[in-house]
């Protein structure tokens, strides 16, 4: 009796060996939150811990390998074999790859240098006839493909950007035409304000949000290049219609002016210290801040970090000259 109890035993400790030796991207797939307990870690380590965190189980929700369509089905909640229109859409887990990756970008690809490219090769909202060639020849808007989670630091000290990058999910281009696209550009800050936002039921035991602003123009002239390039079916009549209407200063759906100056949108990536594990809605789903009086108080804090070193200490947000939430 004695040895049988003693077999169990061995075959329990090996067991727990072979999980804690399984790949990482068996662990991801449990979307478990990573623990941030170590009083050690420095502002910038817990961000950046966080930041590379979702960014490899953002990376892993659109690529994982034919052996979790099961797994996968669930957590999408995929119907009729969609896991596998997925899976065959994005490669798999094939690495490298060219589908559902992040992409880096040049450094001087911003919102000038797009409306600049517009210019150049748009005439009356429409491309001109050697606007692909232009392009093609044009080293700044090459992309390239980019691992985050393989970099040493993705942000410096101050919480800038190391490397601007996009991340282009499942179904962005034919047959899809709204697939996922997100970007990481700038800098990132943490809120000195605390907002409540009970509509995410992630968010209640949160301590803090990282912020990361993306400006609303940049984004829609970056979405319809892209969308050209990832895809060749899809021409740059887009592209050229979105410049079209900010070099009017109208807004894109609307007769109305627009200061792109103005017109940001901040998302938020949870930090996850209280709860069992991530959802798929938490990392697919850009958290924006909606509320006005938000949206002003994080964009107030946006325009007084730009010039700062320091952008994710505590202690280093700058006042906001009167605008904190009461």
């Amino acid at each position: 009796m004695r040895l049988k109890y003693f077999y169990i035993i061995v075959f329990l400790i090996w067991l727990c060996i072979f999980i804690a030796l399984l790949p990482a991207h068996k662990i991801s797939a449990i979307l478990e939150a990573i623990d941030f307990s170590d009083k050690n870690l420095t502002q910038r380590e817990i961000v950046e811990l966080n930041l590379k965190d979702y960014l490899k189980k953002l990376h892993y929700l659109d690529n994982y390998p034919r052996t979790d369509f099961g797994k996968m089905a669930d957590i999408h909640l995929d119907k009729n074999g969609y896991e596998r229109v997925r899976f065959s859409w994005c490669n798999g887990d094939k690495y490298p790859d060219d589908r559902c990756e992040f992409w880096k970008l040049d450094k001087r690809l911003n919102f000038d240098y797009l409306m600049d490219l517009g210019s150049k090769i748009c005439k009356d909202g429409e491309p001109i006839q050697n606007a692909e060639e232009i392009v093609e020849n044009d080293e700044v808007l090459k992309l390239r493909l980019f691992y985050p989670w393989e970099q040493e630091h993705l942000i410096d000290e101050g919480g800038n950007f190391i490397e601007n990058f996009i991340y282009t999910g499942f179904g962005l281009g034919a047959p899809y035409p709204y697939g996922l696209f997100k970007v990481f550009e700038g800098f990132l800050f943490v809120n000195k304000d605390n907002f409540e936002l009970p509509i995410y039921p992630e968010t209640k035991n949160k301590k803090f949000d990282i912020i990361r602003p993306i400006n609303d123009c940049y984004y829609s002239l970056l979405y319809s290049f892209v969308k050209s390039q990832i895809d060749n079916s899809i021409s740059l009549n887009s592209f050229c219609g979105i410049h079209g209407c900010f070099a009017l200063k109208k807004q894109l759906w609307k007769d109305e002016p627009i200061d792109c100056d103005r017109e940001y949108t901040f998302s938020f990536i949870p930090v996850y210290s209280k709860i069992p594990k991530l959802t798929k809605d938490a990392i697919f789903k850009d958290h924006n801040y909606h509320h006005k009086p938000d949206i002003d108080i994080l964009f107030n804090q946006y325009q007084n970090l730009k010039n700062q070193k320091n952008k994710i200490n505590f202690n280093s947000q700058g006042e906001d000259n009167g605008t904190e939430s009461k």
